[in-house]
């Protein structure tokens, strides 16, 4: 795995220019910092550390810290809807508590997907969300990922953005009903 760092590249929209990458072995353990070179062109040493060097007690504090982040970066663009902040990190806990680390790329597109699998299958079987979650979550890799292609679960996941799609649209006919509204008169007089 290599460059899991996400530090902006050079020009990038942040205007911040790459200062290192990360590199992480495929058991996670070993994780290498390369920095660029500075800037008069001086070296700069690699920092690499193994998770097995820290103590058990700041190994907890380190995974605390990493699912904070996680959850946190999970409603960072919700821009004060605190509901949606609460869906997006409810999302990213079903995932994680169901063994899966990031949902982004897979099926039908972004973060959350896991968590909505596994709302679908609970629905299917007629199971409590927890209990869905804990037999998912014993599944093979393999079997997760067949699950994300099957009809009937696809379906079902339709049918759960479909409702949540709907109350998005219902709460927001709500909020304009309670505020002014923009005279789309003024663009027939528009140039």
């Amino acid at each position: 795995m290599s460059d899991v760092s996400g530090v902006e590249k050079v020009g990038s929209a942040s205007g911040r220019q790459k200062v290192a990458t990360v590199d992480v072995d495929e058991a996670f353990e070993t994780h290498t910092f390369s920095f660029v070179n500075g800037p008069k062109g001086q070296a700069v040493p690699a920092l690499e550390f193994n998770l097995s060097s820290f103590t058990a007690d700041l190994l907890k504090r380190l995974a605390s810290h990493g699912v904070v982040q996680k959850v946190r970066d999970s409603y960072a663009g919700v821009k004060g809807d605190s509901q949606l902040a609460y869906q997006n990190a409810k999302e990213v806990l079903d995932n994680l508590l169901a063994g899966v680390w990031s949902t982004r790329g897979e099926s039908e597109g972004t973060g959350g997907q896991g968590a909505m699998y596994i709302e679908a299958i609970a629905k299917i079987k007629g199971l409590p969300l927890e209990i869905a979650r804990s037999k998912v979550a014993a599944m093979s890799d393999e079997w997760k990922k067949a699950a994300q292609k099957d009809p009937q679960i696809v379906a079902v996941v339709a049918q759960i953005k479909l409702e949540r799609a709907q109350a998005a649209v219902d709460k927001a006919r709500a909020t304009a009903s309670d505020q002014p509204t923009l005279n789309l008169g003024d663009l027939d007089s528009a140039a």
